[in-house]
């Protein structure tokens, strides 16, 4: 009995069920469903109760055999078929949903059956009696708990027994069996309204369960859609609205289809609904429609909602907004296509390699670079393809590539063609994928370019031979012509020296001219080629500007006493100037030397004068004023020799300071000269630091401009010029010995020295200089460098080793026609203390033999200190 007073709720576990019921007052609409369910349960219960009572007041009437049993009977039964009536009533929903209407019809039909067996049994039914009935039959339909039912029951039981007393007078008819039935019922109305509160508490608890997931649902990021069994949807949350722009109100009794966008493939929906229809989730991605029009991707999961009985009543869609991640899957399959094509159809080569070296990928272009199919590749070392020579540096490239994630590495190297052949590849490669230790590798065939750096490389090689055979023949040249000059130039000033006549003397003097003339051609091609060679080198030292220039101008007053030579230096230059005094007397001999051939009568000048800032260099840097000196101690001079010869054409102006040029061609015809002089002045200058130009007009003269940057030098003492050696004391007799293997230059050299009283001992190559040096001492050694079977340089070597562990060290003096740069370095370097280019003029000779007779006395009284 307890089993069928416990009621039966209906089922609200499942949310979909619960939700389908919210309208747009989801939550006024809730309360009101769970409160009509609630009424439902109790009138349930209620009924159940006052069917069992009857049946049992039935079965006492029967039992105490009343008056007028058989209408009593009749009664009973027609209560109990109301009764049963009711509660089939509450299993249809059309009829449960009107349970107040079911209750009065009720609790009238047991107020008339009541009054009617009270006048059968000649019973009085007093007022309080009445109200028990409709309060006990009412009850069921208030919302009050456990404590105001049991009230209800309890007051209903005292107003039978008062009934009853009321009758009889007193409660002796209630003895017995009616005593029992009526607390049977009071039992079972007690039992029946604390079921009913713990219902209530449950529905409450549902009911609260139910509002927060309706407010998680209502706040879900996701749009969530309910629809009915047919498929017209029910509900939706506010993520559906802002999804797809449609409200609730507009979609709620609709099908999804309104979102139906046209791009799915027929068969997609019916796939779709097949799946939900048999009770399978389905999961999925959809193209839709906006209520703009705008399309957008979602990923769906629908789910069947089922009732408590199994069937299928709802379906949950879940639908999420994939748009941006489709448009950036699609954007990265577009870029994966679009490396896969440039990878299938590239130039280059992309191979994909493990540590140990094996093809794990190789695109399509090996096949054309190297011959081999991607998928003959596959599994094979590379290592075994690359040429044994280059394997060592590929190794240690390929180990720093595939270990040190984020680091590339490259190397260039030979690897083998399928036909045999050998290609040369650039690679670089880095590691793809740390956790399968692969690495990517991108070559390059460099095959033609490697072949055009070999022939480059082979171009490069013969140009330089080339260049050596140009210094080696100019070198050959210079010594073979240097030799025979320095006996002709020797020969003629010891013929000079002699007391000839006068015919006899100026013929001498023309061959010394001519020889001198050749002499400068060859000086002026050898500086010339360390020129365009790059191998000038300026050697700076403090000298004298005056001087150097008094000494130029006397020099070429001597020699030209026709014309008038002047020179002028400002006086706010300083005289003390550091910088290469040799090629700055040598630019100004070659101008000077220039304008005095050319100038037939009146004056050649020189004048020096601080630079204006308009005449320096582009690249110096300008100063204000003219006289003051910068700030890195440097001054840039303003040099300029005037002439009043027939001058310059103009069109000549520029192409006069190149190489081989000349103003005219007559001019080599007539005056001579190889037409690198002035050449070699521009580059001089330019090396300098500075830049040369011409002023100049047929019939007017030519006046030659240059500027160069010098150091301002250190405070040269009174008297003394560092251009002009100071005279050196005179020496004592020497102990000469002379290497030489030409006979003229032997004859020479000994009547030079033998004239200042010096002793000389001739040797004709190094091998018999060594014997004549460890058989006597000598005083200085002079040295020619290129003799046979022994030359200078061993010979000298063989003299420093000597020495050694003495205090012994004899002067060498190489004496040699090798005058190219780099000559008198190597010669120092080799242990010599001097160096003489042939032709040897004798004040140098004899200058050169005092400097290193002084040096090596000084040398000795240190030594001897």
């Amino acid at each position: 009995m307890s089993a069928v007073l416990s009621s039966r709720p209906h089922e609200t576990a499942t949310l979909s069920k619960s939700i389908s019921t919210l309208g747009e007052d989801g939550g006024r609409d809730e309360w009101r469903g769970r409160h009509e369910s609630l009424l439902i349960d109790r009138f349930r219960s209620g009924s159940w109760i006052i069917l069992y009572g009857l049946m049992l007041f039935a079965i006492g009437d029967v039992w105490r055999q009343v008056p007028a049993m058989r209408e009593l009977l009749l009664i009973k039964l027609g209560q109990i078929a109301a009764v049963v009536v009711l509660l089939l009533a509450l299993e249809r929903a059309n009829w449960a949903r009107h349970v107040r209407l079911l209750a009065a019809i009720g609790s009238a039909i047991l107020f008339v059956t009541m009054a009617e067996s009270g006048i059968l049994r000649h019973e009085v039914v007093v007022l309080p009696m009445l109200a028990a009935v409709f309060l006990v039959v009412h009850a069921i339909t208030f919302p009050w708990g456990a404590y105001w039912q049991f009230g209800a029951v309890v007051s209903a039981t005292a107003a039978i027994l008062w009934n009853v007393h009321a009758v009889s007078g007193s409660l002796a008819p209630m003895v017995g069996y009616p005593a029992a039935v009526l607390a049977v019922a009071l039992g079972a109305s007690i039992y029946v309204a604390a079921q009913l509160e713990g219902f209530h508490i449950t529905v409450e608890r549902q009911n609260a369960a139910l509002r927060w997931r309706s407010a998680a649902l209502e706040s879900a990021a996701n749009g969530i859609v309910i629809t009915d069994l047919a498929g017209d949807i029910v509900w939706t949350n506010p993520a559906f609205s802002d999804l797809t722009g449609y409200t609730s109100a507009e979609v709620i009794g609709h099908n999804p289809r309104i979102l139906k966008s046209g791009k799915q493939e027929p068969g997609f929906y019916r796939d779709l609904w097949q799946t939900i229809t048999s009770g399978r989730v389905w999961r999925g991605e959809i193209i839709n429609r906006r209520k703009d029009g705008s399309f957008y991707n979602e990923e769906m999961t629908i789910t069947p909602v089922r009732h408590a009985d199994g069937e299928i009543v709802n379906f949950i869609a879940i639908k999420q907004d994939v748009s941006r991640r489709k448009q950036a899957e699609d954007a990265l399959q577009r870029s994966e296509e679009h490396f896969r094509s440039l990878i299938q159809n590239g130039l280059d080569l992309i191979s994909v390699l493990d540590t140990d070296g094996r093809y794990h990928y190789a695109s399509p272009s090996h096949e054309r670079i190297l011959g081999y199919r991607p998928e003959e590749l596959i599994g094979r070392n590379v290592f075994t393809l690359v040429h044994p020579d280059d394997r060592p540096t590929v190794l240690v490239a390929f180990a720093r590539g595939t270990t040190h994630p984020g680091t590339s590495s490259g190397a260039e190297f030979r690897i083998r063609h399928k036909d045999g052949s050998w290609r040369y590849l650039e690679s670089v490669g880095q590691m793809l994928d740390a956790e399968h230790a692969l690495g990517i590798f991108n070559s390059r065939d460099i095959t033609d370019r490697k072949r055009v750096e070999l022939e480059l490389e082979h171009a490069r090689q013969v140009a330089e031979a080339a260049n050596r055979a140009k210094g080696e023949f100019l070198a050959n040249m210079s010594h073979e012509i240097r030799t025979p000059m320095n006996g002709i130039l020797g020969m003629i000033g010891l013929a000079l020296d002699l007391p000839i006549n006068h015919e006899v003397r100026e013929d001498l003097e023309l061959a010394r001219s001519s020889a001198e003339s050749l002499l400068t051609v060859i000086n002026d091609i050898l500086d010339f080629s360390k020129i365009e060679a790059g191998k000038l080198v300026l050697d700076p030292i403090d000298f004298s500007l005056r001087a150097m220039l008094a000494e130029v101008i006397k020099t070429f007053g001597v020699r030209q006493k026709g014309l008038a030579l002047t020179a002028t230096v400002a006086p706010e230059i300083p005289d003390s100037l550091v910088g290469d005094c040799g090629r700055l007397r040598q630019v100004l001999v070659n101008l000077l030397g220039n304008a005095i051939k050319f100038t037939a009568q009146g004056e050649v000048a020189v004048h020096v004068a601080m630079a204006e800032p308009d005449l320096q260099p582009a690249t110096l840097p300008t100063r204000a004023g003219a006289s003051a000196i910068d700030d890195d101690g440097e001054v840039v001079l303003h040099f300029s020799v005037r002439d009043t010869g027939d001058g310059i054409p103009a069109e000549k102006h520029h192409a006069i300071f190149n190489a081989f040029e000349q103003a005219d061609g007559s001019t080599a015809r007539k005056y001579g000269g190889s037409g690198l002089g002035l050449a070699i002045v521009a580059r001089l200058v330019q090396v300098m630091g500075g830049r040369v130009w011409l002023d100049s007009a047929m019939g007017q003269g030519s006046t030659f401009h240059f500027t160069a940057r010098l150091g301002a030098g250190r405070q040269i003492a009174e008297g003394r010029v560092d251009a002009v050696s100071p005279p050196l004391p005179a020496i004592p007799p020497l102990r000469i010995l002379l290497a030489e293997d030409n006979i003229v230059n032997q004859t020479l050299a000994v009547r030079l020295l033998e004239k200042r009283g010096h002793l000389v001992i001739v040797a004709t190559n190094g091998r018999d200089a060594l014997a004549a040096f460890d058989r006597a001492p000598f005083d200085v050694v002079l040295m020619d460098v290129q003799m046979p079977e022994m030359d200078g340089f061993e010979a000298t070597a063989a003299i420093r080793e000597r020495e050694r562990g003495t205090a012994a060290h004899v002067p060498i003096i190489a004496m040699t026609a090798h005058a190219m740069k780099g000559d008198e370095e190597r010669c120092l370097a080799a242990g010599m203390d001097g160096y003489l280019s042939k032709p040897i003029r004798s004040q140098q000779l004899y200058e050169t033999l005092a400097s290193v007779a002084h040096t090596d006395a000084r040398r000795s009284q240190r030594l001897a200190s």
